[in-house]
């Protein structure tokens, strides 16, 4: 399931075995420095059936039904017993990010189809696979904060497409891959309704969970 876009390139000729880029000669403006070649790459991660992309995990964890799991479902929730998990694993490879190069931006892109809370987009600091349930998540179970890193963006209680910042995040697991955990994705306020977002199991995929990464060789 990887799905790499590249929108800009300089001084390469075959990158993550895509045909080769087109490398642009002539000069590109930068913040209005018409002699600086552009130098940022972008690449897009999104998985699913489709897609040659098939590190992407996502599910969610229900205090209601502590034993079962749901990382083949075509939405994710949160609400008040609920959390989603959101993991785009193996992104900092040969064929992938390069480790300690300088993130410019990163987004996470998810669909909200039924919008009831709002939801914080948090980093989870313990490891997870395909498969966790509520029991399962973390040391003990459920979510609690000793399973959490720092809150980076927060998808809006409203319907549609939303581009959340998760450069902190990006920015961090550059530095150290192997704490890259994914996000948790936590109702707040607690009104004790749900939030549905699409998963990576949606039959189309563009409305699948995004993550656009822009960084600097």
């Amino acid at each position: 399931m990887r799905a790499f876009v590249l929108l800009a390139t300089a001084g390469c000729s075959e990158i993550f075995g895509l045909d080769a880029p087109v490398l642009h000669d002539a000069p590109v403006a930068i913040d209005g420095r018409p002699d600086v070649p552009a130098s940022e790459i972008t690449l897009v991660f999104q998985g699913g059936a489709g897609s040659s992309y098939m590190d992407v995990h996502d599910t969610f964890i229900d205090a209601a039904n502590p034993a079962s799991t749901h990382d083949n479902e075509p939405r994710l929730r949160w609400r008040d017993t609920r959390a989603t998990l959101i993991w785009f694993d193996r992104i900092f490879t040969s064929t992938g990010i390069p480790t300690n190069v300088q993130i410019q931006s990163a987004s996470l892109r998810v669909r909200v189809d039924v919008a009831n809370e709002a939801g914080d987009v948090i980093e989870s600091a313990v490891a997870w696979s395909d498969g966790v349930t509520y029991n399962t998540f973390g040391p003990a179970p459920g979510v609690d904060d000793t399973d959490l890193g720092d809150v980076v963006a927060r998808v809006p209680n409203t319907q549609g497409m939303h581009d959340v910042d998760v450069t902190a995040s990006l920015a961090r697991w550059a530095v150290e891959p192997a704490t890259n955990h994914g996000w948790v994705i936590r109702a707040n306020p607690l009104n004790g309704s749900e939030t549905t977002i699409t998963s990576t199991d949606d039959g189309t995929i563009a409305e699948r969970p995004r993550l656009t990464v822009t960084y600097v060789p």
